[in-house]
């Protein structure tokens, strides 16, 4: 059985959720939706619901005048006598459990509706009845549920509430592969137990009470993405890891690992200002190289005019879910080679990356730390690559020309003018510096065997004793 919805603000969303819920096929026709925005099947134009037979039609808004307007519109058509007015929107998705008890089939609820005046009063007055009975079922229900709380914060007295839902998320635990805390976003893949709150890799996990309350000891605290998180690799062939065997005097350093996979310098200050800030850190190091790639598939208005490189894979894809949307997003669209965002520049990127860096630096320091950023090593960056290496990016390159083949035209054409590009802009920043440049004047063995942003164990050592010797060098630590 179908049912028009006429009208999509507060009423026709109530109206659709319990029309889905008692069994109508559900159709909405709004004057103010534009459809080149939705592929979904539900929404028409006014001119394809005079076509379809539907047996009721709710012009659904609380507004008497607009109601005869729109039912104006509907005068002439087979549709007039079937006409009612859907004038609440007392109704909402969270008392689906209590139709039942008050909507019989879909027939006895047409023949209901059709029978009923326009304005709809014997629906109205049992949709408060319902309405009444939810409150009272929520009231009741609160009393219990503070019991559960209870019992949960007893049994997991250590996790933050971000924790507790995700942990209580049974049913779509193969889907939640991230979790948005306030001002920032973490994943949560299968590496529970190395920080059963906010995932972070490190051997034996980070403690932020004796990180807040450590004495004579200081906070060396790294940022970056997944070729800092390395989940490719074992704990201890993190860069983080052999930092700490660089370290002279390794008993007065705290080195840590706050690597996300697909963070940008911009999620890393976020990161810093949510969770490190009130640790105060002496040392804070940055390290990035996924910020351009995100750079051409984001936002052009984000990037150029609010200065924001982000993680497009994760906050944009999220936010569609979410939402249920339809539209089309450049990251989505990896496997055509020309999916990248044409109306940004290489200039606009850099230029975003510089604003939020100076921001970083500038975070940092008025908190009594100091900043340094390291472009990381990336393989389109070296001017010589072993045969193992061209080896693997052929390997690499054929599969990414089925998956994402966007990869592809950004690792061959772009990385390495991109990199340029930031380095001339950034060559004023004193705390800036080129990993690329400094690996390749050392003699090296093959670093890229798997990937190529992701460096191998003896990439990670070469660039945990250069970044060692950088801090040392400026002073930073001893």
């Amino acid at each position: 059985m179908k049912v028009l919805i006429y009208g999509f603000g507060w009423s026709g969303k109530s109206a659709l959720a319990l029309c889905e819920k008692i069994g109508f096929e559900g159709f909405v026709v709004d004057d103010a939706i534009d459809m080149d925005l939705t592929n979904d099947r539900i929404f028409i134009t006014l001119k394809e619901a005079l076509v379809i037979k539907f047996d009721i039609v709710l012009i659904c808004t609380t507004n008497k005048a607009y109601a005869d307007e729109m039912a104006l519109k509907l005068r002439s058509s087979e549709l007039a006598d079937k006409v009612r007015n859907f004038n609440t929107y007392i109704f909402r998705e969270k008392m689906n459990f209590l139709v039942q008890n008050h909507f019989g089939t879909p027939e006895e609820v047409l023949k209901e509706w059709l029978e009923d005046d326009f304005e709809m009063n014997i629906l109205q007055k049992k949709l408060r009845v319902l309405e009444q009975e939810y409150y009272t079922h929520k009231r009741h229900s609160s009393e219990s549920n503070l019991e559960w709380i209870g019992r949960i914060n007893a049994k997991m007295s250590m996790l933050n509430i971000f924790q507790k839902i995700h942990q209580g998320a049974f049913r779509m635990k193969n889907k939640l592969d991230v979790i948005y805390y306030p001002g920032f976003f973490l994943s949560a893949p299968s590496l529970e137990g190395l920080d059963r709150n906010f995932y972070f890799r490190n051997g034996g996990g980070v403690n932020f009470d004796l990180l807040r309350n450590r004495r004579d000891k200081k906070i060396i605290a790294c940022f970056g993405n997944s070729a800092l998180r390395v989940e490719y690799l074992d704990v201890e062939e993190m860069i983080t890891e052999y930092m700490k065997n660089f370290i002279d005097d390794k008993e007065y350093y705290i080195v840590i690992n706050f690597g996300v996979s697909g963070y940008t310098l911009y999620d890393q200050m976020l990161l810093y200002n949510a969770l490190v800030y009130p640790l105060q850190p002496e040392i804070v190091i940055s390290f990035l190289g996924t910020d351009w790639y995100n750079g051409f598939f984001g936002c052009e208005h984000l990037i150029k005019t609010h200065k924001m490189v982000y993680s497009t894979g994760l906050y944009e894809i999220a936010y569609k879910e979410f939402c249920d949307s339809d539209v089309p997003l450049y990251i989505e669209q990896s496997t055509n080679p020309q999916s990248y965002n044409k109306n940004i520049s290489i200039d606009d990127v850099n230029t975003a990356i510089i604003t939020r860096m100076q921001q970083f630096d500038k975070s940092v320091c008025s908190n009594n730390g100091k900043f340094f950023a390291f472009v990381q090593p990336m393989l389109p960056c070296m001017l010589h690559w072993t045969k193992e290496e061209c080896a693997m990016r052929d390997k690499e390159r054929e599969r990414f020309n089925k998956t994402s083949a966007s990869m592809n035209i950004f690792v061959d054409n772009y990385i390495l003018n991109c990199v340029k590009d930031f380095k001339e802009k950034a060559k004023v920043l004193e705390y800036c510096f080129d990993l690329n440049e400094i690996i390749e004047k050392s003699n090296r063995e093959s670093f890229f065997t798997n990937h190529w942003i992701h460096c191998n164990a003896k990439g990670n050592k070469i660039i945990a004793e250069k970044v060692i010797e950088i801090l040392r060098q400026k002073g930073a630590i001893g």
